[in-house]
């Protein structure tokens, strides 16, 4: 299904805003991976970038709120 996806926002030349709790999902489906933590974004970059540091920080109950820095 997700390749099907793809290949109708290519093809049509759309934009599509997802929200996403489901990480596989969103690395499968993105081309880019917006992070919110304690309502700031915490990661705005290309899904190939999102690696587990990026995800501990974001993810970890004990993670402090972050500023992003672009």
């Amino acid at each position: 299904i997700g390749e099907e996806f793809r290949r109708l926002v290519v093809r049509n030349v759309l934009t599509v805003i997802l929200v996403l709790h489901q990480l596989h999902l969103a690395r499968l489906l993105a081309d880019r991976i917006v992070g919110l933590s304690a309502g700031r974004i915490a990661f705005d970059d290309a899904v190939a970038r999102f690696g587990p540091e990026e995800e501990e920080r974001i993810f970890s109950p004990s993670a402090e709120p972050d500023h992003f820095q672009p």
